[in-house]
This record gives structure tokens, sequence and C-alpha cells, in this order.
């Protein structure tokens, strides 16, 4: 794990994620090679333990990470998880390789919010992560179902299926119902096995038309 790389980097004073305010520029100095690095860990959890997280998440999403960290038993994941577990032993982690993200949960918000100053711009391996804080999943969604898609009517379409893509005002229609023919359902039941019946005499130019029912 190597310093936050960058020349003349600091962290600003209004963190606008998820509308996170925080100073800590007294706990941030630069090294030799002029990059920022936290010395007073005392000091951000006094600032941080000052704060109100109530509307932080206890997540964060990591990306622009080195592929090798997706290699279970790679050296990179090892360190990435150790940087991470110093912080807080309790975090959990998600890997999300086809994105080069991952997600971390954390065991409150104030353990998120260390690791997200902390950790941000942290160089594993041959990349330098970026630290995002989760969206906030509104408490209220769940029971309010206004926004989401309707299942459709419980109408009986037979044949007929929607298009692939419905054009604007495309409504379902019904089909009829099958057309029921009681003279041929009753000349089909009338029909004696092991007889033969005629349907159609025969003429000059046209063959009978002759059914013969099996047994």
């Amino acid at each position: 794990m190597n310093s936050k790389n960058g020349n003349n980097t600091n962290i600003d004073n209004n963190d606008n994620d998820n509308g996170f305010d925080i100073s800590c520029n007294d706990c941030i100095v630069a090294d030799n090679d002029n990059n920022p690095m936290i010395t007073n860990i005392e000091e951000l959890d006094r600032i941080i333990e000052e704060s109100s997280l109530l509307e932080l998440p206890k997540s964060l999403i990591i990306t622009n990470m080195d592929s090798r960290i997706f290699q279970n038993s790679s050296e990179q994941r090892a360190e990435f998880e150790r940087a991470f577990r110093n912080l807080d032993p309790e975090v959990k982690f998600l890997y999300f390789k086809s994105f080069r993200r991952a997600r971390l949960d954390f065991i409150d918000q104030k353990a998120a919010t260390k690791a997200r100053i902390i950790m941000n711009q942290i160089k594993f391996g041959d990349e330098a992560i970026n630290c995002y804080f989760a969206e906030i999943m509104d408490k209220n969604s769940s029971s309010n179902t206004e926004h989401l898609l309707k299942p459709p009517a419980l109408e009986k379409q037979f044949l007929i299926s929607p298009p692939a893509s419905p054009p604007e005002g495309w409504e379902p229609c019904e089909e009829a119902q099958p057309i029921l023919n009681i003279d041929l359902h009753s000349a089909l039941a009338n029909l004696i096995p092991g007889q033969a019946h005629e349907l159609h005499p025969p003429s000059y130019n046209q063959p009978g038309i002759v059914v013969h029912v099996c047994d």
C-alpha cells in the first residue's frame, strides 16, 4: 500500500459526498514527495465523533481497482483487505470483477467515514483506488409503490401478445371466443364405430367422401 499520489493535493473542507461536511486539514500534511498523509488519527477520530453522520451510509463503493485484487489468493487482495480491516475488523467485502469495483459494508457510519477519508486515492498494486459512499436507500420507499411498474391486468389474452417494444398509446385487445360449430359436433357424435358414413355422394366427375370410424 502506497501513500496518496498527486501533487499539491488536499482533502477539501467541503466534501460533497452525500452532503458530508467535515474539516480534516489539521490531520493532513505533505510528505517528502509532496503527497498528503494522515498524521493525526486521534484528531481525525475526534472530528468524526463530533460530526453528524446520521445521513451517511455504512457502505463504500471502491472503484479503479487493480485487477489482481480480484484473485482469491493474490498478495494484492490480502494487502487490500488488511488495510481496511485495520480500520474496521468487521468490514465485509463484496467484489464485482467485471466492473473492477467492490462494495465494503462497515459496522457503522464512523468506520465508513474514516475509511473514506484515509483510503481514498491510496495505491494498491498499480492503481490508486477511489472511495465513494454508497447510495442511501429511502426507508419509506418500501411502503410507497406509486413509482413502481404495475403488473398487467389479469385478462386472458389467448394468442395475442404485446409487441416487444409497445408504441405509445398501445393497448391490449381481447381475442374473441372460439366459434363452436354445434352441427359439426353433433354429426361427429352420431358416428358409430365400425360403420362407414358417406358424407358426400359421388358424381360423374367427383368421388364421394366416406368416413370410416376406427374402433
